[in-house]
């Protein structure tokens, strides 16, 4: 996805800085253990693009995905007066719990449930959520063992999954997400915002990720909200797929992310001159 987002938007004249997170590919150092950890390392990165003579005058702006929008709100509150725009792809507007849950308790995940398991299913999944962040490992994987009989797993299918989801549900990585709230942060943001959602998106669905955006943007700033129709939450398309149905080897980035993305820096990102900062 940022390969061919990257490369889009250098064909329209927007060059971009990617780099993987520490300890993945050829990265050094240690693998961050949640979000916040990433804020340091994009921070060290913004720093040296705001150091390079040739780039003085340039807008700079940050482009983020799903939970790596928090890490470029979080950022802006430490280096507001280098950064110009941010844009905020599949962006949480909830907390952590809240956004988790909804995930998880999709009734499409579950299909041919009643009303009342659907909410016994919730019901759990919040159970497990509320443990992970009080770090309760005993209570997530009581709350695990329930939720696979509740929705019928197979003995071998749980033992294949049990113990890898409670590593994951007990991790530092969950009980950060879980607890965070981003919108304080997007609140403060007084550059220009633009935040994108797509009407297939299952992981930040746009009906209880987009209001707080809108409730919450700050009034010196400068929000354009959208949400596309028939993307999901990567805005990766197959030929012959349905939205949100990926296939290795059949799926290439949206058109009209790249173009919509483009045209709004063109038009409202680069509007600050920061002079020879």
């Amino acid at each position: 996805m940022f390969k061919l987002l990257a490369e889009g938007l250098a064909a329209k004249g927007i060059a971009s800085l990617r780099i993987d997170n520490a300890g993945v590919g050829e990265s050094t150092g240690e693998r961050v253990e949640h979000f916040k950890q990433r804020v340091p390392h994009i921070r060290a990165a913004l720093d040296m693009l705001a150091m390079r003579p040739e780039l003085a005058g340039v807008p700079f702006g940050i482009l983020a995905h799903s939970e790596g929008t928090m890490v470029a709100t979080e950022l802006w509150a430490e280096r507001a007066e280098v950064i110009d725009f941010l844009v905020l792809l599949g962006a949480p507007g909830q907390d952590g719990r809240t956004v988790w849950i909804d995930q998880q308790a999709n009734p499409a995940r579950f299909a041919g449930s009643d009303d009342a398991r659907l909410g016994e299913i919730r019901q759990i999944f919040a159970a497990i959520a509320d443990a992970a962040i009080a770090g309760d490992r005993a209570a997530i994987t009581q709350g695990a063992d329930r939720l696979f009989a509740t929705v019928g797993l197979g003995a071998q299918e749980i033992a294949e999954i049990r113990e890898g989801f409670i590593d994951r549900m007990a991790s530092p990585e969950m009980r950060v997400f879980l607890a965070h709230d981003p919108v304080p942060a997007f609140a403060k943001v007084t550059d220009p915002v633009l935040a994108v959602w797509g009407t297939h998106d299952q992981l930040t669905a746009p009906a209880i990720n987009v209001p707080p955006f809108l409730a919450q943007r700050s009034d010196a700033g400068a929000l354009t909200a959208a949400v596309l129709p028939r993307e999901d939450h990567f805005f990766l398309r197959g030929e012959g797929l349905a939205p949100g149905e990926h296939e290795n080897g059949k799926m290439e980035l949206s058109d009209a992310i790249v173009a919509l993305i483009a045209t709004w820096i063109e038009r409202s990102g680069s509007s600050r001159d920061r002079g020879a900062q």
